[in-house]
């Protein structure tokens, strides 16, 4: 374990030089005395500071070099640090309000000055604190039943074990749970309603991919069996199928692309740590949309051509 920070420094270095180390138990007993900060509980900063340590450690860094400096915008003047970690190649940047020798409050600064040039820095490394986790938020009977509904839709999967997801399951799901959908918007930006909010988006991706898959091999193989066809009728043929499957490109397009393909699987969205819930292959959907979009932007004069040709032929056949 890391030392435990020097008991005679003031409770705001013992607290710099334990984020420095990345120790969270020096942290718990440098604050076991404080329940709150100004704005949130002890432990929600604790917790998302826990969840920065351990994405960095991940990368191999063992300790985070102090720069120090302060805000220039928000809380401008505020006097602050800013953690590189050499190994990850990120900065955690917080500032720290300090009231009767105390720790009052810490936050993430995102406009940080330190008397070098941003260029000299990796980027940030960021938590958020949601809605819910600030003191004085009203937990109403409402809140509560629809924490425990998104509760139970996350509990119908199992992240450590993802598995292949059929057409059904998606579509149960989201069929049970677009109501909870509905009534969460006015949650949005509370902890575990975020979390279920963007699994849900997800599974609509997921769903949009399993019921275009089988029209997207269909449409690649298509593309393939042209290929066959001599080179003047090619082109034509290119253009009709460009013409054809384009809806295809406009609707997977709506949807950003979680595919991890070193994992194999689709990754929830704007969470810390990845949570993987399905090992589906969309391979085909990922070289559709690449396919397409090459063909499409490097013939775009052609099928300009073409579709004024088609113009004068149906306007020929009236």
């Amino acid at each position: 374990m890391l030392p435990i920070p020097n008991p005679d420094h003031s409770q705001y270095d013992a607290a710099v030089e334990a984020i420095s180390n990345m120790d969270i138990p020096a942290l718990q007993k440098i604050f076991a005395n404080q329940e709150n900060f100004d704005h949130v509980s002890v432990k929600v900063i604790l917790f998302k500071l826990e969840q920065v340590f351990k994405q960095l450690k991940q990368n191999g860094d063992k300790k985070l070099k102090a720069i120090p400096g302060y805000c220039e915008v928000c809380n401008k003047g505020m006097r602050g640090f800013r953690f590189m970690a050499p190994k990850a190649k990120k900065n955690l940047t917080l500032i720290f309000e300090v009231k009767n020798d105390k720790v009052a409050d810490i936050s993430h600064c995102g406009t940080f000055y330190t008397g070098k040039t941003t260029k000299e820095y990796f980027p940030d490394v960021t938590y958020k604190i949601y809605t819910d986790e600030y003191l004085g938020f009203e937990k109403t009977n409402s809140y509560q039943i629809l924490m425990a509904d998104c509760t139970e839709a996350m509990s119908e999967f199992d992240f450590e074990k993802p598995q292949i997801l059929s057409t059904e399951i998606v579509t149960t799901w989201i069929k049970a749970y677009q109501g909870v959908y509905f009534d969460s918007k006015h949650y949005a930006n509370c902890s575990g309603v975020v979390t279920f909010r963007n699994l849900f988006d997800l599974m609509l991706q997921i769903n949009m991919y399993l019921l275009a898959k089988p029209t997207i091999e269909e449409a690649l193989n298509s593309y393939q069996e042209a290929w066959l066809i001599l080179e003047d009728v090619f082109e034509n043929q290119l253009m009709q199928w460009l013409t054809k499957v384009e809806h295809l490109f406009t609707d997977i397009e709506e949807y950003d692309q979680p595919h991890d393909e070193k994992a194999s699987s689709i990754a929830l969205l704007h969470t810390f740590p990845t949570i993987h819930i399905a090992m589906n292959d969309f391979t085909p959907v990922d070289n559709f949309r690449k396919q397409f979009a090459n063909l499409y932007w490097t013939n775009t004069d052609k099928l300009a051509d073409y579709f004024e040709k088609r113009q004068r032929e149906e306007g020929n056949e009236d």
